[in-house]
């Protein structure tokens, strides 16, 4: 297998890209008319229903959208693996990456708002992210 050697630069200069093509899709991974569900999720104490929520929200999605987030999740999670050489936790990824895989219906959006919900919607991005492999990929 072929292994491409990057110094940090070139690193950072890929996942900007990353992040300038998610913000730029017609329509973000998890579906603007989800949003303020993916925001409550977070407010849900029990862990377990908790997750259950997420993970019906994460099938609510079209199967395109639910292959592209789980392998960009699967991605994430491994990279994160490795935090004590790249300084990137999953709360680092979740941080960064919560912007553009969950947007704010028009409707909706204030600065307050997007700046109140992204607290929530990095965590329940962080859920996502570790527990990806408890995720199917479509309702067959």
């Amino acid at each position: 297998t072929y292994q491409a050697k990057m110094d940090d630069r070139d690193v950072h200069e890929v996942a900007s890209l990353l992040k300038g093509f998610l913000n730029r899709l017609p329509v973000p991974l998890c579906l603007p008319t989800s949003y303020p569900q993916f925001v409550s999720a977070h407010a849900i104490r029990n862990v377990d229903t908790r997750f259950q929520k997420i993970k019906n929200l994460f099938n609510g999605l079209p199967n395109a959208n639910k292959m592209v987030l789980l392998h960009l999740l699967r991605h994430l999670h491994k990279v994160a693996q490795h935090s004590k050489k790249n300084k990137m936790t999953v709360s680092s990824f979740a941080t960064t990456f919560a912007p553009v895989i969950f947007k704010c219906p028009k409707e909706l959006d204030s600065p307050l708002r997007v700046m109140t919900d992204q607290p929530a919607l990095a965590a329940v991005l962080a859920t996502l992210i570790s527990y990806h492999h408890l995720l199917p990929l479509s309702q067959e």
